[in-house]
């Protein structure tokens, strides 16, 4: 029983001794970077904005919610409109998009600072064997043929784009 207790204390100690050594090395670190940002006020001001509007980004990353959130309200903006002013581009959107999310077919993709909305040839619930070929889906080049919207800041761009004009309908002038 003596030697277990012995293996312990020495377990204790090794974890102990790491840990002094992490917080020297940390320790370390922070007036290394002290230093250096009182050397260089320009670069370490570039890095901190850099740093700064990243962890922005990261946090404020939208998600599929927002974006069928936000077609919702766009769609009731459109039907607010009578058919005879709206405009064909963004009803013709907004009803591909709507469609898209009744057949399952709309995905996110996350990449940290920003998301993008793709189109799936079929939703997740079609059980054919195209839905699960490879040899047979679009490949990896073809992807931007598929992409809906992009979304950062809490804000997706094309769904906004779309709806700049929503209530001119440019053929009622022609």
């Amino acid at each position: 029983m003596a030697k277990a207790g012995g293996r312990l204390k020495r377990f204790g100690s090794y974890v102990a001794d790491y840990i002094k050594l992490v917080y020297t090395d940390y320790t370390n670190v922070a007036k290394q970077t002290v230093k250096d940002a009182a050397d260089h006020p320009f670069r370490a001001t570039w890095y901190t904005t850099l740093i700064g509007g990243l962890l922005y980004s990261w946090h404020t990353n939208p998600d599929e919610r927002s974006f069928r959130i936000k077609l919702i309200q766009n769609t009731n903006d459109l039907l607010a409109v009578s058919h005879l002013v709206r405009n064909p581009n963004s009803d013709r959107h907004m009803q591909m998009l709507a469609q898209a999310v009744n057949h399952d077919e709309l995905r996110r993709l996350n990449l940290g600072i920003c998301s993008v909305m793709y189109l799936k040839d079929y939703g997740s619930d079609v059980d054919l064997y195209a839905a699960h070929c490879k040899s047979v889906s679009w490949r990896w080049w073809q992807f931007k043929d598929q992409i809906v919207d992009v979304g950062m800041w809490n804000y997706w761009f094309r769904l906004t784009s779309m709806m700049s004009e929503y209530d001119v309908n440019p053929e009622e002038w022609s």
